[in-house]
């Protein structure tokens, strides 16, 4: 198995150059790094109660990236106009809109962690302007009991990125037990991130790596609005959608739903 490291202060690695360096290096030999309560436990929980309530509450929508979007919520039931196939309800956020939390001040440390793993400038892509290429954009996504699941798929390694941070929202155990996170090796071996994290972990990991969501506690009776099942939270960097010279994710099982 590859390596999980493991690192218990975000600060402390923000102030550290050459251990940066040396992460950098084992994400792109295929390791995982796992940062320890980069987010409160009471915010995440506070997070997902005011998402089911908006889930709830509210007709899902869409927003293409692009300037201006508005923050919004969509339900992916195995839609067949997605890159990567998947199901789950999603709720996006942009930095350009205002939010209850002030989430991208909240989550600015990892993204500077992000983008310093990805030899980017600490601010890059917080603040887009007119004519930029990309948008940082947090996306809360919960996987429901029963039919949750996310393709393997590998995500574009471009200027913009060469890592990925994904928030860790649910406990296995808990909130579920089947099935969740995981990256695929060249040996074939899965690697289940969340038998190594807790909520509030953010974990990096480099965005060509064959990875996924297994199915969420399968054979279990689903239900959208219980919202019983899995939540996660990617920090992303993402193209605006008239941006062609950028790759797209490949899902790599798209025969499989």
């Amino acid at each position: 198995m590859k390596e999980i490291h493991i690192v218990k202060d975000i600060d402390e690695l923000l102030n550290d150059s050459a251990k940066l360096e040396s992460l950098k290096e084992k994400i792109v030999d295929d390791d995982l790094v796992v940062i320890k309560n980069v987010i409160d436990k009471s915010l995440i929980a506070e997070l997902k109660s005011y998402l089911v309530n908006v889930g709830r509450s509210s007709f899902p929508n869409y927003e293409k990236i692009e300037l201006g979007a508005k923050d919004f919520h969509r339900i992916n039931n195995n839609d067949p106009r997605a890159y990567v196939k998947g199901t789950f309800h999603q709720f996006v956020f942009y930095p350009w809109n205002q939010n209850y939390f002030n989430l991208f001040d909240q989550f600015k440390k990892a993204y500077r962690v992000k983008n310093l793993l990805s030899n980017i400038g600490e601010e890059e892509f917080l603040d887009p302007k007119e004519g930029d290429d990309f948008t940082a954009r947090i996306a809360f996504q919960f996987y429901p009991k029963g039919n949750g699941f996310l393709n393997e798929h590998r995500d574009p390694v471009d200027r913009h990125q060469i890592v990925v941070p994904i928030l860790i929202m649910s406990e296995k155990g808990d909130e579920f037990n089947e099935g969740g996170v995981y990256f695929r090796y060249e040996d074939d071996e899965k690697v289940y991130v969340e038998d190594y994290t807790q909520i509030g972990d953010v974990a990096f990991f480099k965005a060509s790596l064959r990875h996924g969501v297994e199915d969420i506690d399968p054979g279990t009776d689903s239900n959208w609005l219980d919202f019983k099942g899995r939540w996660m939270g990617l920090l992303a960097v993402n193209k605006f959608f008239n941006v062609t010279s950028v790759a797209n994710a490949v899902d790599l099982n798209s025969e499989k739903k």
